[in-house]
């Protein structure tokens, strides 16, 4: 049988669901071949058939296989299909029409930190909105906006960290400031250190959100977890706070403002906007 998920908990208070913000933006790609389902990583609901998340979740998603790939949205198990969910709003599974690298997309650099680690996902199909369930994050803040800075105090990482058993929820990591930043392409990522020792990010979270609550009390995307073939992991709980020996592993977060310009060009025309899709030689 299917287990319960764990509680989530955002500013202190349980969330038993998903149809609460930002977890209610979130898209889960999963692969369906015959009858095995393979849960992949997350991306977030832009607008309702666009999709933004990092360039190593979708660097299988060649045009050949296309076919078998599908987001999800409004999930709670990725295992099994949910029919009864909160307010009797169901799951939705739609296919996916294309994928677009970002130009500059290099994944021949440290599969730590690949450069322009960045994607957008078109849906095959719009997805339905609900007050509550699906909703499209609210994409960006101006970087001189305050009321979402400083990064290290007003952002959080949800991601998928249920790693060990048959259900991935969305919950969220705590992360230091920033432990530096790459050189990737000049300043187009932020590395980041958990300070949870309980959680660690891995492969199914990448392109999860990075969201921050603003002044207004809305939930903004500001960046994508980019962590590729290496788990993020905070250093050990007696460490924190003191001269660290074992720094843990950064999480490598791409900062979506920079490229705004890239994103509402391809909101605004997909199929003339730059990029690339994924090569067929791609490990799968």
């Amino acid at each position: 049988g299917q287990n319960e998920a764990q509680k989530r908990i955002i500013d202190g208070d349980d969330v038993i669901n998903q149809c609460q913000a930002p977890f209610n933006s979130v898209v889960n790609f999963i692969r369906v071949r015959g009858t095995t389902i393979t849960e992949l990583c997350t991306g977030t609901l832009l607008t309702q058939d666009i999709v933004v998340t990092s360039g190593s979740c979708v660097e299988a998603m060649n045009d050949n296989d296309l076919p078998t790939y599908f987001a999800v949205l409004g999930d709670k198990y990725y295992k099994q299909f949910d029919v009864g969910q909160p307010n009797n709003f169901p799951e939705q599974r739609i296919s996916i029409a294309a994928v677009k690298l970002h130009p500059d997309h290099d994944a021949t650099t440290d599969n730590e930190n690949m450069a322009n680690n960045i994607a957008i996902v078109k849906l095959a199909s719009s997805a339905v909105l609900d007050e509550f369930c699906v909703q499209p994050m609210t994409r960006y803040d101006s970087f001189t906006d305050t009321s979402c800075r400083p990064f290290s105090e007003t952002c959080r990482i949800y991601a998928d960290v249920e790693l060990t058993t048959n259900i991935n929820v969305a919950r969220f990591i705590l992360a230091q400031n920033y432990s530096g930043e790459t050189l990737v392409d000049g300043i187009t990522m932020i590395a980041t250190r958990l300070t949870d020792t309980f959680v660690g990010t891995c492969r199914y979270d990448f392109g999860s959100m990075v969201a921050c609550l603003d002044d207004d009390g809305n939930y903004v995307l500001r960046g994508i977890l980019s962590n590729h073939d290496k788990c993020g992991r905070a250093p050990p709980l007696t460490m924190i706070g003191q001269s660290l020996v074992d720094p843990g592993r950064p999480m490598y977060v791409v900062d979506v403002e920079m490229y705004k310009g890239w994103i509402d060009g391809c909101i605004a025309n997909f199929n003339a906007c730059a990029g690339s899709s994924p090569p067929a030689d791609t490990k799968k």
